[in-house]
């Protein structure tokens, strides 16, 4: 037996939004998972007119959804884990693009930044370089990039 459909899925859809950003495809796939109706179409068809509406009123906006993302996560990771977000809240590949080149430039220092606030002091042994170089991939940044900021704080 299917669960009953909420009566105002526009009040739900409007709390959601109310809370964070959410991208078109983010916010319909939320709505699509809390509400199980018997007739799919008829839920996607209800889906889909609110989301327009939303889109009319200047509630709902791909563009504010990364921008959101991006103010929270470009100080603490690079641009492949920034990737992954964008890609994971359903974000347009035009808008993932146009948003990761503009952090391209900024990517060195931010990576340089983050070491140094974890790690204090440069790396002695090939162990603790190898730390430290694992700690930047993991926070998303490129391996070429890691390596010279490790390398250069190693041997300035």
């Amino acid at each position: 037996m299917a669960k009953e459909l909420p009566k105002n899925l526009r009040n739900i859809a409007l709390k959601l939004i109310s809370y964070k950003e959410y991208t078109e495809k983010g916010l319909q796939s939320r709505l699509c998972k809390l509400s199980n109706f018997e007739s799919e179409e008829d839920l996607k068809e209800r889906i889909l007119k609110i989301l327009n509406e939303f889109k009319k009123k200047g509630w709902l906006s791909d563009k504010r959804a990364v921008d959101s993302l991006l103010n929270q996560k470009s100080e603490r990771y690079g641009i492949n884990r920034i990737n992954m977000e964008l890609k994971r809240i359903g974000a347009p590949r035009e808008i993932i693009d146009e948003a990761l080149e503009s952090l391209r430039d900024t990517e060195y220092s931010r990576a340089k930044l983050i070491l140094e606030k974890k790690f204090h002091n440069p790396p002695s042994t090939y162990e603790e370089g190898c730390k430290q170089k694992n700690y930047l991939q993991r926070r998303g940044f490129s391996f070429k990039i890691c390596s010279e900021i490790v390398d250069k704080r190693k041997n300035p």
